[in-house]
């Protein structure tokens, strides 16, 4: 089972899922590259406050960086 941001969750056989079944001349749409990302929260995960505007939430994250981004548009 894949979850593909631009198809939803996916459910492959193992032949799919290595890229080994696809159509002749064509790459597979799905193939194994190595790299697993598994997000997981634990007991300390906090929901954040959904009210708040996307860009409020995300200057909110950049504002500990304020100095990195003062030197990013002096260069």
């Amino acid at each position: 089972m894949i979850a593909d941001p631009g198809e939803g969750i996916v459910k492959l056989t193992t032949d799919e899922f290595f890229g080994e079944v696809h159509d002749e001349g064509k790459s597979p749409k799905y193939q194994w590259s190595g790299i697993l990302i598994i997000l997981v929260k634990n007991e300390t995960f906090e929901k954040k406050d959904e009210t708040k505007g996307i860009f409020s939430r995300f200057f909110q994250l950049l504002m500990p960086q304020k100095k990195l981004i003062f030197q990013i548009f002096l260069a």
